[in-house]
């Protein structure tokens, strides 16, 4: 099994890229938001998952453990394969995608072609047991004391949309706080954020 490549972008798809590793070329496919973010000649690194079927074997590559680890959770919902994984992680990262679980918020995958009611009510369900999202060392679900910053996050954002606030502009605003205010509790992380909501 391939568990990461290191190499030059040769070529890039709609779907994939070509990475050549010592005059050998790789075809891994990505999703929308990977290929966004490199060009051709860029020296890059993919972490691998490798799909063996009797008549073929396809690389799915991502650029964090993080992507990787969101990716093969949603792989495991019933309806969601390998190339919906990808297109989802195409449109959220995911941080948006955790928390929209947490929240039960279908808006957030509504644009998100072929992602119908019946598939986010699946997602939703299958995955309910994800709490905040995967921990790059460890690569376990985050649902204890070491959760404390993605904690926050949601529940300011609950605590947000049970005030009545929009969810995307409850998101929007917790998260820039949060980028520039690390070192805050919940009760000023909320005060924070209806402030600036209210400038």
């Amino acid at each position: 099994m391939i568990g990461k490549i290191k190499g030059t972008i040769e070529h890039i798809d709609q779907n994939h890229v070509i990475v050549d590793v010592a005059g050998v070329g790789y075809i891994i496919y990505c999703s929308f938001r990977s290929l966004s973010r490199v060009n051709t000649g860029d020296k890059v690194e993919f972490f691998i998952e490798t799909h063996v079927r009797e008549d073929q074997i396809t690389l799915y590559g991502f650029m964090s453990q993080y992507e990787k680890a969101c990716f093969l959770k949603l792989i495991t919902v019933k309806g969601v394969g390998p190339r919906m994984g990808l297109q989802i992680l195409g449109s959220l990262d995911p941080d948006q995608i955790y928390l929209a679980i947490n929240l039960k918020d279908s808006a957030v995958f509504s644009n998100i072609s072929g992602v119908g009611p019946k598939l986010m009510s699946r997602i939703f369900t299958e995955l309910k047991d994800i709490k905040h999202g995967v921990n790059d060392s460890s690569m376990s679900p985050i649902n204890d004391i070491s959760s404390g910053f993605n904690l926050l996050k949601t529940d300011a954002i609950s605590a947000l949309i049970n005030l009545g606030i929009n969810k995307s502009d409850a998101y929007s605003v917790v998260s820039d706080i949060l980028e520039k205010q690390k070192d805050v509790d919940l009760n000023k992380l909320i005060k924070l954020s209806l402030h600036a909501m209210a400038k």
